[in-house]
């Protein structure tokens, strides 16, 4: 069975840098100057992370989830 991603992505690839973070700039909860965007910089740059954050199907979920992982290291 196929993923959301390699049906969005095609077979065995990942989702560009690029692409990734065009996704968080549209995201109002994560403003560019915020230290959640600057994290979402670093961390997206692993194409795991860039698989899971472009695999949920909405921004809201795509910023719950960068915001889980970004207090989640900083024990908030």
């Amino acid at each position: 069975m196929e993923t959301r991603t390699n049906l969005a992505y095609g077979n065995n690839t990942v989702p560009k840098f690029a692409d990734a973070m065009a996704l968080v700039d549209r995201i109002p909860e994560i403003p560019v100057d915020s230290p959640v965007y600057f994290y979402a910089l670093d961390m997206l740059r692993d194409p795991g992370n860039r698989e899971v954050f472009c695999s949920f199907p909405t921004d809201a979920r795509r910023a719950a989830w960068m915001m889980y992982q970004f207090q989640k290291l900083h024990g908030f």
